[in-house]
């Protein structure tokens, strides 16, 4: 009788254990970053890509695209320190400075990023296609 207490004791205290590090670890990612991207004539930029990026690697973390209004919202976002990245096609590249999650932040609410426009143009765009040589095979 007494190994079989133990041994349920033991089990509860393993799975106690496992539920403790599976709720901390969902409750380290939990912050929130949103924020609002204009053109510098205050338009907003319909689909622009918010990543954020790892400062130490520069990899790319979590993202987002904008929205109609410019507006993005990267989750499950986990602390540490990062870098926000914003690109679209016509505009140049914009990266904000380090952005500073801790556990404390549930919600980061960003200034607005201001994107201009690219004023490199391509000279000349050549689209290449080439047909797929299908095999049929007669049975």
């Amino acid at each position: 009788m007494k190994t079989n207490n133990k041994q349920k004791i033991s089990r509860i205290l393993i799975l106690s254990g496992f539920m403790l590090l599976y709720i901390v670890s969902f409750a380290k990612a939990n912050t929130t970053i949103k924020g609002r991207i204009l053109t510098d004539s205050n338009q907003p930029v319909e689909y622009a890509t918010a990543t954020i990026l790892s400062t130490n690697s520069m990899n790319i973390v979590e993202g987002d695209m904008c929205n109609e209004n410019g507006d993005f919202i990267i989750e499950n976002v986990e602390p540490g320190e990062y870098i926000l990245s914003v690109r679209q096609v016509g505009f140049e590249k914009n990266e904000t400075k380090k952005i500073v999650i801790d556990e404390k932040n549930q919600m980061v609410e960003l200034n607005t990023v201001i994107l201009k426009e690219s004023n490199i143009q391509l000279e000349e765009l050549e689209v290449v296609a080439a047909k797929k040589n299908k095999t049929i095979a007669k049975n």
